[in-house]
């Protein structure tokens, strides 16, 4: 804790005065004002209590007035933050206090040597350009103390040995600070150019963006639209086609008792099978046109699953009897589902009716439930003709039929359509599986075991579906 806590002191101090703006190269800056600074300011301040025990007042004096506003410049920039001014400011006063130790000579003429430090000074604060005005500048007030040092009375003289020392290694110290600084310089240079197109880029892409959910919006609002007028029609038409087949369905009875006649009997049994073909196809649409809408609500309550397909076997009993298929539920006696019990009833019948219908006789149909998670999944298996890909591919499109070959009149295509809306307005989902035509199939469906709020995206097709089905219509 206590390293962290230091970890976090130091950090805010050597970032002091940095900018709202994440950028490297302020924070470069700051951190190394601060650190010459405050180290500056430490040094200068040791400096001066050895020079003034020395009695070399002269320096002392220098020494404390110069820490007094090398610390100035660090509070400075913690306040205003202005950090070009004072890197530009720090390099002005270390260039001008190295020079007054180089003409002053110090303890034993040795404080030229704190001059050599100036090049990285000015170079990593001000850059390649700047710094080596600033770096260059103060040799050449070097080499004039040199050359006048002796003419000039409070020049410090000093000897060829030094001289000859002092200026080369300057200059080797100078090259290899702007050899560095020109790479770092290189180096942001192409961070700068990276990042500008990044953000380039980043433009493109949110202009693009922005553009897209324009379109999707409109192309959206286009398809409810069409989407509406497709279930007001459907539901006008379905009521349209109703009323007309009252009476003819009410009259068949009644003409079928004065008939004698057994070629006119099997006309009115055409006659009867066509009305009630139109009779199941219109409710059938006007059933489905109600699962479309969103304002369909759902009476949900706590229903037992197994009750409910025993109520839907007993009912298709006569039919599983008729083609000798053998029926079994494995389903425990305390499985509960949250649903509507008329469009559960509903769901239950048409799976079962779709089984005995494409299956032969003498099949066996099993019926298991599982968990996962917050939901009960429930399969019906058969192992009668199974379904080809293209078949699964299709089975829960309207109008489709999985056996074209057939023209009877108990198939509308609309029954798993039907089946696919009453689970997902459940928040439930549903899929087929078949591993070939002769290996059988296996309908999936889930079922909330508790209740919840389903996502109204749930009771509504995807975009992608709507899209295709729309182009459908337009092609």
């Amino acid at each position: 804790m206590m390293i962290y806590k230091a970890k976090k002191l130091l950090w805010n101090v050597i970032s002091s005065g940095l900018t709202h703006s994440h950028d490297i190269e302020p924070l470069r800056k700051v951190m190394l004002i601060n650190l010459i600074t405050l180290s500056g300011f430490s040094i200068l301040m040791l400096l001066s209590i050895i020079t003034y025990i020395q009695q070399a007042y002269f320096l002392t004096l220098i020494d404390g007035v110069f820490g007094v506003l090398v610390i100035g410049l660090f509070f400075y920039l913690r306040k205003f933050k202005k950090i070009e001014r004072v890197a530009i400011l720090g390099s002005v006063l270390s260039g001008l206090f190295f020079f007054i130790l180089l003409f002053n000579g110090g303890v034993n003429n040795t404080s030229f040597i704190w001059s050599l430090t100036y090049p990285l000074i000015s170079l990593f604060l001000l850059g390649s350009k700047k710094g080596s005005i600033f770096s260059l500048t103060l040799l050449g007030l070097s080499a004039v103390v040199f050359i006048f040092g002796e003419q000039v009375p409070f020049f410090t003289s000093y000897s060829t040995d030094i001289v000859l020392r002092f200026i080369p290694a300057y200059f080797i110290i100078y090259l290899f600070a702007l050899v560095m600084e020109r790479v770092r310089e290189q180096v942001q240079n192409n961070l700068t150019d990276s990042n500008i197109k990044l953000k380039k880029a980043h433009d493109t892409l949110r202009l693009f963006n922005k553009e897209l959910e324009t379109k999707i919006e409109a192309r959206t609002t286009e398809i409810k639209k069409l989407l509406k007028q497709k279930d007001e029609f459907i539901n006008q038409l379905g009521h349209d086609l109703k009323n007309p087949l009252g009476p003819p369905i009410s009259l068949l009875p009644i003409l079928e008792k004065h008939v004698t006649n057994q070629k006119d009997k099997d006309m009115l049994n055409v006659v009867k099978r066509n009305i009630n073909y139109m009779k199941s196809l219109v409710q059938k649409t006007l059933t489905l046109a109600q699962l479309n809408s969103p304002n369909t609500t759902l009476s949900k309550k706590r229903i037992n699953l197994k009750e409910e397909f025993q109520v839907s076997i007993t009912q298709n009993k006569y039919l599983f009897e008729k083609k000798q298929i053998s029926i079994s539920s494995h389903i425990p006696d305390d499985t509960f589902v949250y649903a509507d019990q008329i469009r559960l009833e509903e769901l239950l019948n048409n799976l079962l009716n779709n089984a005995i219908k494409y299956n032969n006789q003498h099949v066996s149909i099993d019926i298991n439930v599982s968990e996962k998670d917050s939901m009960l999944v429930t399969s019906i298996q058969d192992d009668g003709v199974g379904m080809s890909a293209e078949q699964l591919d299709h089975i829960f499109d309207e109008f489709y039929k999985a056996d074209e070959s057939r023209h009877d009149f108990d198939s509308s295509g609309l029954g798993m359509p039907i089946c696919k809306r009453i689970v997902e307005k459940h928040g439930g989902k549903i899929w087929a599986e078949s591993k070939g035509i002769g290996k059988g199939t296996t309908v999936f469906f889930t079922f909330p075991k508790k209740e919840f709020e389903i996502d109204k995206k749930n009771n509504t097709s995807t975009y992608k579906e709507i899209v295709g089905k729309i182009d459908e219509i337009i092609e």
